[in-house]
């Protein structure tokens, strides 16, 4: 009884506080902040979210930015002489060195700031989580693209400005420009295509768009119309109808934390336009001439 007794008295001992894990950082924040061949396979709870200031983002922006324009500049020699030399895969194999230089150029961006892999994306989701995004994304895109292009078409009707057959001439005018390449050449360019965009704009521009405008929303957005404006050599319509694919594509790569479902997405996404577009390019020269020699209203 007396020893029940002066046991519950006792004071009760303080228990050692636990030591964190980490001390100064966060789990997702080491793994940004580790080395650049630093393993960081986890997905930071923090992606597209970065450490970088805004004077750090802008320069980071403005510097891949004006190496990529300058890469392009100093390719266009190039590039017309393989238009001329390679007709049937010409334009894929120019869009290729631009991707080689996009992967460079971002890579050297994650080297000079000391950046992991993981801090644009690249990190492993499983398998189930990259199946299901991907495939749930492609309807998304195309039900997208076509809803960019009505409100598109609406609009111009109602401002009086380029009509569907205006549209139709542009469209002509880049499937002229896509060669017919084997079926592989073209897997594999779509391949490629889906990475390093995906790489450049959802893994490496909108991190830092986000850190730039300091709202996710905003970084977003501007994410999306800066894809749009890149894809304007397509025509008017199709950078409306890019930016709603962009969209699609940032909001794929921050509700899984990872770039490659958008990659894997926008790999399909282009495999399939490309299947398509040598029916739409035998059907384009029919649908213009019906439209032009309709009766104005």
């Amino acid at each position: 009884m007396d020893n029940e007794t002066s046991s519950s008295l006792d004071p009760p001992v303080a228990k050692p506080a636990e030591t964190p894990p980490y001390t100064m950082l966060t789990q997702g924040e080491l793994s940004v902040k580790s080395d650049f061949f630093g393993d960081a396979q986890i997905a930071p709870p923090t992606f597209p979210c970065t450490h970088l200031t805004r004077s750090q983002a802008l320069v980071d922006l403005l510097s891949v930015a004006a190496a990529l324009i300058a890469g392009q500049f100093l390719l266009g020699n190039v590039a017309q002489l393989l238009k001329e030399t390679l007709e049937s895969t010409g334009e894929f194999f120019l869009n290729t060195i631009l991707g080689v230089m996009t992967l460079a150029v971002v890579g050297l961006a994650l080297f000079l700031r000391r950046l992991s892999y993981s801090s644009v994306g690249l990190n492993r989701p499983s398998i189930g989580v990259l199946l299901i995004s991907a495939a749930a994304a492609i309807p998304v895109c195309y039900m997208v693209t076509a809803a960019m292009g009505f409100m598109f078409l609406t609009f111009n009707y109602a401002t009086g400005g380029a009509n569907i057959e205006d549209v139709a001439r542009q469209r002509e005018e880049f499937f002229a420009m896509v060669p017919d390449p084997s079926i592989a050449t073209f897997v594999l360019f779509a391949a490629f295509t889906g990475l390093h965009e995906e790489l450049l704009f959802r893994g490496f521009a909108l991190p830092r768009l986000i850190a730039l405008f300091r709202y996710r929303w905003a970084g977003i957005l501007a994410c999306s119309v800066l894809f749009g404006l890149a894809h304007n050599y397509q025509g008017t319509m199709s950078v409306f109808q890019t930016a709603g694919l962009g969209f699609v594509f940032c909001l794929v790569a921050v509700g899984t934390r990872s770039i490659w479902p958008a990659v894997i997405a926008h790999a399909l996404f282009n495999a399939i336009n490309l299947a398509l577009i040598p029916v739409l390019r035998d059907m384009l020269p029919e649908l213009i001439n019906q439209i032009s020699t309709q009766p104005s209203q």
